[in-house]
Order: structure tokens, then sequence, then C-alpha cells
């Protein structure tokens, strides 16, 4: 996985986490410290919500027909479609006001203040994003230093060409002057 999609990934489930935190006050100890381990762990989130959560959201049908649509599915389906639903919905919470990447790495210190227990998650993202910008910054200067190299050596090139001239030119002229020297020499010492 490569940095970008890690911090991208670390973000969503920061914000996502933040957001059930921030959202359901009964959520405590041991609950909070899972929902908090899960934003490390690559493993869905759902499988880190608590009981009562999806308790809640079972009953948020006060319809006899969806309580017994909820047992049916929960009977034939394998998965933890209610986690998942759980999910999917803090994800779109979050995704309506998603804060761009400056924003949401300036905000974590206030997030973490908030909620202490986010501080090990803020960290790992900070890692992520300094060996992601270490890299660019990298990439970046390794190019400027090859346009740099390249751009100097055609500087010397084009000067070492117009010295090249230049010596070329001179000598031509002192073998001109030495030919017409010879020539009116040539001349001067022949009486005809």
């Amino acid at each position: 996985m490569s940095a970008e999609s890690e911090y991208k990934e670390l973000k969503d489930r920061f914000l996502t986490v933040a957001h059930l935190l921030d959202t359901h006050d009964k959520c405590k100890g041991s609950e909070k410290n899972g929902l908090v381990d899960a934003i490390l762990n690559p493993y869905g989130l759902h499988l880190y919500l608590p009981d009562w959560l999806l308790e809640d959201t079972r009953r948020k049908g006060k319809n006899v027909m969806y309580k017994l649509f909820d047992k049916v599915a929960d009977a034939v389906s394998t998965s933890d479609s209610t986690g998942q639903d759980v999910i999917r919905r803090a994800k779109d919470a979050v995704s309506c006001d998603m804060p761009s990447d400056p924003i949401f790495i300036s905000r974590l210190p206030g997030m973490c203040d908030k909620e202490p227990l986010l501080l090990n998650a803020a960290l790992k993202i900070g890692q992520v994003v300094r060996d992601n910008l270490k890299k660019r910054v990298g990439r970046a200067v390794k190019k400027i230093y090859q346009d740099l190299h390249h751009t100097e050596l055609k500087q010397i090139r084009r000067q070492l060409l117009l010295e090249a001239k230049i010596v070329a030119d001179n000598e031509k002229r002192s073998f001109r002057i030495a030919l017409m020297q010879e020539i009116n020499n040539s001349y001067g010492s022949d009486s005809r």
C-alpha cells in the first residue's frame, strides 16, 4: 500500500471513529479503546463496534415489520450487515463535511484534546504524512538537482564551444597575419 493510500485510509477511519465517539455518549472505557484501536487496524471498523450500538441501530425501526425484517436478515446473513450500516452512516456523515488534508492535519491536535484516546492514531497519521512528505521532497530535490546539473552542463558546453570558436578564430587570424607577412616578405625580397 502506498503512503498516500495508507494516509487516506487512516484519515477515513480516524474521522469515522471520531464521529462515532462524538455522537454516541454511551461509549465508555474499553469500548472507546476498541474503536480507537480499530483506526490502526486494517480490518473493518464494524468488527469493533460495541454491542449496544448495534442494538440501538436495530431498535430504530419502531414498526414490527422492521424488527421482523431485522431478525430474518440477521438469521440469513453471515456478515455483520448492521455494523456495516452503522459504519456506512458514519462515513456518510463525515463525507458531507470532509476537510481537506491541510485542514484535517491542523485539526488533529484539537480532536486529540477533545478525545485523548485518539492521540496514538493521530501520531501514526503524522508519521505517515511525514514519511510521505519526506519521499516527495526527496524526489523533488533530486529532480531539481538533475535539472540544475543538466542546465549547468549545457552552460558549460556553450561556454566551451564559445571559447573554442574564439581560439579557432584567433588561430585563423594569426595564420592569416603570418601568411600575409610571408607573402609580403617574399615579394619584398624578390626583385621581380
